[in-house]
């Protein structure tokens, strides 16, 4: 999945096994959502997933992103746990904006 070799345009990657959980998390970093959306390597992930005989149990944003990069229908098929519209940088701008913060 990694930008490297064959893999995916602006995308870091790691998977770790949780044994106390028993699943493995992937974390990624999408440092060009220009080149490659979030919904693209939700994609992946679950085609990698689903060659590996499982399955997404869920998302995570850990963080914010913006919604031209994370539009609502994209969101409603990736299995978000807790998204909260405080994650989107479009909130953050109105709720933080220069005004505010004088």
């Amino acid at each position: 999945m990694r930008e490297r070799g064959d893999g995916m345009a602006g995308v870091k990657a790691l998977a770790i096994y949780l044994g106390s959980r028993s699943l493995v998390q992937v974390s990624t970093n999408i440092t060009r959502p220009d080149l490659c959306s979030v919904r693209e390597v939700f994609e992946e992930v679950d085609r990698a997933a689903r060659r590996a005989g499982t399955a997404i149990l869920e998302s995570e944003l850990i963080g914010v992103a913006s919604r031209i990069h994370l539009p609502p229908e994209d969101a409603a098929v990736m299995r978000f746990a807790g998204l909260r519209d405080t994650q989107f940088l479009e909130q953050w701008s109105q709720r933080y904006s220069p005004d505010c913060l004088a």
